[in-house]
């Protein structure tokens, strides 16, 4: 910790204010954990790994926006940060979230200087009895400014269910932020497999509810996912002028209290390892490399399964699982309203766990 001198009249010194002196503070790229820069101190939990990720940390980025951005909705994509996070714009308060392995948005919009340079600040409070394990610090996984037409695809707005396995029937529902109205041909589909078209450009057969466009379709000869032959689909979804990709695979999945675990029908023998979201001794900011070679180690050891002990993992590691062929158990929380430590994520179960 430093001491901070009492400043002159007028000199803004939080690092939420624009005008804030932080040219000594350090470069560092994204994603961060700095507990693991450590020292180990053995007076620390040794549950966690005795290093110092309890505190306070605060990043701040300066970025500018072009003119011809004015008009566009402006978010700020944080897919998980260690803990807490309150972000600010341009000194102005934008929100926060407190879980730490919470992937969220926030809208910048109404704060946006276009043509000028902006400053974002995060503050993040790890609070010490809050973890069981070591949970790293610091913004950990990627974060993402993303600039938006005033339509578009809601935040994680698509998804895709399968309906009828005999038909490869499945259900696309699209939720759309939308200032003014939109049009049902204004919102178009097409399906992928391995590059090729397999469904060309279709626009939904509406069945609007409430602020979702609900299709069905069914997919012509379709390949199955499995472990041995994880086969995904791309869906490019179009509203507007707004365009997202969902990949997605056609399975089914079963327990059967005679039969066991059933995967496309057939019986499928789990075996799986716990795992945590850290790297190991790289700490837990997120690598795709890292875990890629992790998912390889285990497959080579005969493993086709995966428990995210015990929290949701880094998107690019639900990818990762569906690309290399793992089934993966998510969990939500370590804990509900009860806690096992006394500043874990009880505290923010009531509030918080429905929208986590």
């Amino acid at each position: 910790n430093k001491v901070v001198p009492v400043p002159p009249a007028g000199l803004k010194v939080s690092p939420s204010e624009v005008g804030f002196d932080d040219a000594h503070w350090r470069q560092l790229d994204l994603p961060h954990d700095w507990g693991v820069e450590g020292p180990f101190r053995m007076e620390l939990d040794g549950a966690t790994g005795k290093l110092p990720w309890v505190g306070i940390g605060w990043y701040r980025k300066t970025f500018t926006l072009s003119e011809a951005d004015q008009g566009k909705r402006v978010f700020l994509d944080l897919d998980g940060a260690m803990s807490d996070a309150k972000v600010w714009l341009n000194g102005q308060w934008i929100g926060g979230h407190p879980y730490g392995y919470s992937s969220f948005r926030l809208d910048l919009t109404g704060h946006c200087r276009f043509g000028a340079s902006n400053v974002v600040a995060v503050r993040l409070d790890n609070k010490p009895h809050s973890s069981r394990w070591y949970p790293g610090a610091g913004i950990y996984r990627n974060t993402w400014l993303v600039k938006a037409p005033p339509v578009h695809v809601k935040h994680n707005g698509v998804c895709v269910r399968l309906m009828q396995d005999d038909k490869a029937e499945v259900q696309i529902e699209v939720t759309a932020e939308i200032e003014g109205e939109v049009k049902p041909e204004e919102i178009t589909h097409t399906v992928y497999l391995d590059g090729e078209a397999v469904l060309g450009v279709f626009a939904p057969a509406v069945e609007k509810r409430g602020d979702r466009w609900v299709q069905v379709k069914t997919i012509p000869k379709p390949k199955r996912w499995s472990p041995e032959s994880p086969a995904l689909y791309q869906l490019v979804t179009k509203v507007r002028d707004d365009e997202v990709v969902t990949d997605f695979g056609i399975r089914t999945l079963v327990f059967d209290p005679e039969k066991g675990c059933l995967l496309n029908g057939k019986p499928l023998y789990l075996k799986g390892v716990c795992m945590h979201h850290d790297l190991g001794p790289l700490g837990a900011a997120f690598s795709r490399r890292a875990a890629e070679r992790q998912i390889e180690l285990l497959k080579e050891m005969g493993c086709n399964s995966i428990r995210t002990s015990h929290n949701p993992p880094a998107p690019e590691f639900v990818d990762l699982c569906d690309r290399m062929g793992v089934v993966l158990q998510v969990e939500a929380f370590d804990t509900w309203d009860k806690p096992k430590r006394a500043n874990d994520y009880a505290r923010f179960f009531a509030e918080w766990h429905e929208r986590d």
